[in-house]
């Protein structure tokens, strides 16, 4: 049985319920990248587009160390001059 491959729209539906979810957009794009079977750019490229605009309030960005505890980044100056 020959399968179609994905459509741009089934995958950019796939990545996006995974950043919409409360948990699932904590993680990071490789993570949802290899979720999804799409490229970690593909994942970047939609974050980016659904994020708030800089300067927003949420300024901060939960992730797990590679000692399992989680912890807490502040981003507000992440490419500032």
């Amino acid at each position: 049985m020959t399968r179609n491959p994905r459509t741009n729209a089934d995958k950019r539906r796939a990545v996006n319920m995974l950043l919409a979810d409360e948990e699932w957009t904590l993680w990071s794009n490789a993570e949802i990248a290899r979720r999804c079977c799409v490229g970690s750019s593909t994942v970047d490229s939609y974050r980016k587009a659904s994020l708030p605009f800089v300067g927003s309030e949420d300024t901060a960005k939960v992730y797990t160390t590679k000692h399992g505890t989680v912890s807490t980044m502040r981003t507000e100056n992440i490419g500032r001059r």
